[in-house]
């Protein structure tokens, strides 16, 4: 099973198309305050980057068996999931099982952008997967239950070694 953990927003990736998609194409400033973000331009670039170095001691200390972790960087989750498969597994992605973050919203309605640049340029509102077996999803959140919210986004494939959103 793919759990995902969410983001907070950009995460450290994809800041100069964003900045290029709210201020040379948008035509934003800084302190425009956007209904949909509910704050300024300005405050959602800086959104802080969760650290999810307390999220994986506990799940690791709860004995779960983490089959993989990723950690959804720049190339979202089409190009860092594939990083940790073996050879033979693909993942499939299951496009509305976690809440999206309105930041992307924004951006893609802005430089109408298509949905895979987006794929590959964001991480879509999963900032780190776990991949555990089925038996061991009820730990991980157990063991998570006081730092996040855990959605269940995927599940491993035979096949090429690459993600499928559906």
């Amino acid at each position: 099973v793919v759990l995902g953990l969410p983001s907070s927003g950009l995460h450290t990736n994809g800041y100069s198309f964003a900045r290029k998609l709210f201020f040379d194409i948008g035509k934003f400033r800084v302190n425009d305050v956007i209904p949909e973000l509910e704050k300024s331009v300005g405050l959602t670039l800086l959104e802080p980057h969760i650290n999810y170095t307390n999220h994986v001691f506990s799940v690791l200390d709860s004995g779960v068996n983490l089959k993989g972790i990723a950690h959804i960087t720049g190339g979202g989750l089409v190009e860092n999931v594939p990083r940790i498969l073996p050879n033979g597994c693909g993942v499939e992605i299951q496009k509305h099982s976690w809440p999206r973050v309105p930041v992307f919203d924004v951006i893609q309605s802005i430089g109408n952008v298509d949905e895979n640049e987006m794929n590959r340029a964001f991480n879509m509102g999963i900032g780190m997967v776990f991949i555990v077996e089925l038996d061991d999803v009820g730990a991980v959140r157990g063991a998570l239950k006081h730092l996040t919210n855990i959605y269940e986004i995927g599940f491993v494939v035979n096949g090429k070694n690459n993600v499928v959103i559906k």
